[in-house]
């Protein structure tokens, strides 16, 4: 069209139902952030699934800071300290991105494997009519690579629905094998 009066809207679908499994607290944010803001911004439901806590304390695995002033029983270990302010967070952005539709599961780190991931798409989000889902790249984190082997799963059985990965940059001296 060279009237100069173009109306032009790329890349733009009619809503759908999208399911992002999430590995843990801060990677919706790290690796689909944006995505995430289109797609809402697009009319589409999205329903975030957070598997595992973001509990692990170890030398690699810092402890977090408190921001949010969370209420933490005084008896708790560092691991139950994390776990607390690390699904906080993840409330406070679902707030931020103005979603109520979430849920936590709240497996400890490193205990996520890809049959539970599996099952929760396909029993959680199959059955409500969600065909887009959304998960990490198998970048060597343990709990990354169990949920990209769940969305495997999920292809395998179910090939004509949508299947997208997002990365995080995962950095440990030892890598499960993706």
């Amino acid at each position: 069209n060279n009237t100069g009066n173009q109306n032009v809207t790329a890349n733009v679908s009619s809503p759908e139902k999208v399911a992002f499994i999430i590995p843990h607290p801060d990677d919706e944010t790290i690796g689909a952030g944006g995505t995430i803001q289109r797609i809402m911004e697009n009319g589409s439901t999205v329903h975030f699934e957070l598997m595992t806590s973001g509990d692990a304390v170890t030398s690699q695995l810092l402890t977090v800071t408190n921001y949010y002033n969370v209420a933490i029983p005084a008896n708790a270990n560092s691991a139950d300290k994390k776990k607390l302010i690390r699904e906080d967070s993840f409330k406070q952005v679902m707030g931020i991105f103005g979603c109520s539709n979430y849920n936590i599961q709240s497996f400890d780190d490193g205990a996520l494997n890809s049959e539970v991931v599996f099952t929760t798409m396909e029993n959680l989000y199959l059955k409500e009519g969600y065909t887009v889902f959304y998960t990490t790249t198998g970048d060597g984190n343990g709990d990354h690579l169990a949920c990209q082997q769940g969305m495997a799963k999920m292809k395998e059985k179910y090939p004509n629905l949508k299947y997208r990965q997002f990365p995080i940059y995962y950095y440990h001296a030892t890598r499960a094998t993706t």
